[in-house]
């Protein structure tokens, strides 16, 4: 089954930009959506980024990273002149849905620019104090304003919204435009009994919501596939549902 690889970072020494794409074509992974947070966050940021989707432009989707309260819209617009073709976006200074980023989610919404926001706990860095990092800024309920104001705007929230399962989910299921990735938050409900699931998605609609993600070390994206299909094979779901979340689903996001 051809899948998309929702949510990715571009992981430095040891591993290799070689490494991702041989990894994810041996697990059926036919399109990754990269993102960097850069030196702030010690990691490789937009440039590395780039330098990737053009050496492999038809396995990577570059997705710019910018960070809500420091950088401007007009960033998007740079971000899309360099061929990027989505957004990622975390800890930010106010709530996702503070009126003040209202510019940056409007010009990405103008170039059919996915966004890819974090939502939920993050792990501590210590470069959190510097960053202001307060993880209440990330719930997923503030992803529904967004999806209001801009109707066109394709979003997708990371990890399920962890531990705010439930919310995201409804979140999901009251916006057209709002998908959720699993990755993190696949690790925690596959651990669990599976009627903790269905109890999420109660709504038939939400599990129509989500997206294949992997964000962890690309030698662990085997193990990442492993967890989707175990848990959609304890609940039951049908091949076309699987298709929708492995590929289908960001097909239509990415304009494919």
């Amino acid at each position: 089954m051809k899948k998309i690889d929702a949510h990715q970072h571009y992981y430095s020494n040891p591993h290799t930009l070689e490494d991702l794409i041989k990894r994810s074509k041996d697990a059926g992974i036919v399109k990754i959506c990269l993102s960097g947070a850069g030196k702030p966050f010690g990691q490789p940021g937009n440039d590395e980024v780039k330098q990737a989707f053009n050496i492999y432009p038809d396995m990577i989707v570059g997705f710019g990273f910018i960070r809500l309260g420091i950088d401007s819209w007009h960033l998007v617009d740079e971000l899309y002149e360099q061929g990027f073709r989505g957004l990622k976006t975390i800890s930010p200074r106010k709530n996702y849905s503070d009126k003040e980023y209202y510019p940056i989610y409007k010009r990405a919404e103008e170039l059919n620019m996915p966004i890819l926001f974090h939502t939920g706990i993050k792990i501590f860095n210590p470069l959190d104090v510097k960053h202001d990092v307060a993880c209440e800024r990330m719930q997923p309920i503030f992803l529904d304003a967004i999806a209001r104001a801009f109707p066109k705007l394709k979003i997708i929230g990371a990890h399920l919204g962890v531990p705010w399962y439930n919310e995201a989910c409804m979140v999901a299921r009251a916006n057209p435009n709002v998908f959720f990735d699993l990755s993190g938050a696949i690790n925690l409900l596959y651990e669990l009994k599976p009627w903790f699931f269905e109890t999420l998605t109660y709504w038939e609609m939400a599990k129509e919501k989500f997206v294949f993600g992997v964000d962890d070390h690309y030698e662990r994206i085997p193990e990442a596939v492993n967890k989707f299909n175990v848990l959609m094979d304890k609940l039951n779901f049908s091949q076309e549902l699987r298709e929708k979340i492995f590929y289908g689903n960001m097909e239509k996001i990415l304009g494919l």
